[in-house]
């Protein structure tokens, strides 16, 4: 029979000043792995919650993937039930104030006050955290003063008010950090791997946001990254340790995708500009500056997805549209050696073709670098996992198949860029009822996307209809 332990909780909201001068850590991210186990005097169950840190907002870090030992948690038909402590799901991006435990572990700090939740509105892009008290199960207690406390906010805005707090109570943060000197911070608690193996958790790839992939793979199309050189740490401007990476997916799996690199690009950061981009050095500063001590973000990939959706492997899939990987500056002392270069761009080229973070402390997507000279070396849960994505012997076969329109883009200047699938030389692109000129659709085959200049006959946004026709036939009525 199932047993469950729990406990109360009476709590007064800290305010934002206090929860930002009192917290030894304030980060963004994303969850990854997540479970619980007794620990090993069976007192206690914890839950361990995997956090791939993306920008680092206060506090010193060795490296922004951690995990977190949170009280509570389910061990086979066993659970305690601690209240007022946040809850996870993988995959979610949060914004967290953390603190340490007695010995040393990380921990939301505050319980539930220390977790907020990003989320990302599709339509207009906005971003915005925030905190919820719902089903939370504690008894808050009014304050006696009227600080601000803040529970939803537009993302940057909340960080930009973090910054100035820091900034403006520098003194009361400069004690709260001594008054922790003593106490040890430790990114990984002492033990996970031996609560993993208790908790019986089977170490597995997972897919990104459920599932996402290139489906260009299917026509035998190679997905291509132009390569910015400026600022490469290693000789010959990374070519050699990125064709390794890109090798290394398709040739030690037997997965049906193949990457390779295009032109040399003056692009960089992880703006989206209509191709994929890989560049060093962080030229517009887009990643968290590194710490002292060879700490901090070394290299960040981010993907634009569609909603358009295929099942592959018994798997709705949505359509990748394009990528960025950036690597940080400052982080010579890591991606100066070729094959630890190799093998962090190998991590990011997996994130970019549709894979999230394993369990799997073996593979090449386990959230920790492995360095000792790994290089490009994917492991048998990255090769489950993309053969899952991009199955062998997948490729159509059958010939050209009819256009997909997956997303349109508009310039100022009158240049329309289409991106899709099965795009020719002589497609036909009919906008809003009129064809246009065959002379003015340029066909790109570096990314198989069509572009057309000239006069466009557009309506208010919502109201233009597109087809783009081939050999096959034509494709499926799209509306922008």
């Amino acid at each position: 029979m199932a047993a469950l332990s729990s406990s109360a909780m009476t709590a007064i909201m800290l305010s934002d000043r206090q929860m930002i001068v009192g917290a030894r850590i304030i980060l963004t991210g994303t969850v990854g792995e997540i479970f619980s186990a007794w620990d090993q005097d069976h007192q206690m169950i914890w839950t361990y919650v995997e956090i791939r840190g993306d920008r680092l907002l206060k506090g010193k870090l060795e490296q922004t993937h951690v995990v977190l030992k949170e009280l509570g948690g389910t061990d086979g038909d066993t659970g305690v039930k601690v209240f007022g402590q946040p809850e996870f799901a993988a995959g979610q991006r949060v914004l967290l104030y953390l603190d340490t435990a007695p010995d040393g572990s990380l921990r939301v700090a505050q319980s539930f006050m220390g977790a907020f939740t990003i989320s990302k509105d599709v339509v207009t892009g906005r971003e915005t955290v925030s905190r919820s008290l719902d089903g939370i199960e504690v008894k808050l207690l009014p304050r006696e003063d009227h600080e601000t406390i803040t529970n939803t906010s537009e993302l940057e805005s909340y960080i930009a008010e973090i910054k100035a707090i820091l900034r403006r109570e520098a003194a009361q943060v400069d004690a709260a950090e001594a008054a922790m000197s003593d106490v040890p911070l430790i990114t990984i608690p002492v033990g996970y791997e031996q609560a993993r193996t208790r908790s019986g958790s089977t170490p597995q790839f997972a897919l990104t946001d459920g599932g996402i992939r290139w489906m260009q793979a299917d026509t035998g199309q190679s997905i291509t990254y132009h390569v910015n050189p400026t600022n490469c740490p290693v000789a010959g401007g990374g070519q050699a340790e990125i064709s390794r990476a890109m090798a290394a997916w398709p040739n030690q799996s037997g997965a049906n995708i193949s990457l390779q690199m295009g032109s040399q690009t003056a692009a960089c950061g992880l703006d989206f500009d209509g191709q994929n981009e890989i560049s060093f050095g962080d030229c517009k500063s887009q990643l968290p500056p590194p710490t002292g001590g060879c700490a901090g973000v070394v290299a960040l990939t981010s993907v634009e997805y569609s909603s358009q959706s295929e099942v592959v492997s018994g798997i709705s899939f949505q359509s990748l549209l394009e990528a960025h990987t950036v690597f940080a500056r400052g982080m010579d002392c890591i991606l100066g050696n070729s094959a630890n270069l190799a093998e962090v761009m190998c991590h990011e080229l997996g994130h970019s073709i549709g894979l999230a973070h394993s369990a799997d402390p073996n593979a090449i997507m386990y959230f920790m670098p492995h360095g000792h000279g790994r290089d490009a070396t994917l492991g048998a849960d990255d090769k489950a996992g993309v053969l899952v994505v991009y199955p062998s012997g997948s490729t159509g076969g059958g010939g050209l198949s009819n256009p997909i329109i997956r997303r349109a883009k508009v310039k100022a200047s009158g240049k329309l860029i289409i991106i899709g699938d099965n795009f020719t030389a002589t497609s036909q692109v009919v906008l809003n009822s009129l064809t246009l000129a065959q002379s003015d659709v340029n066909f790109d085959p570096t990314t198989g996307r069509l572009v057309f200049r000239g006069s466009l006959n557009l309506g208010p946004a919502g109201t233009n209809v597109m087809f783009v026709i081939n050999s096959a036939g034509s494709s499926s009525p799209f509306v922008f």
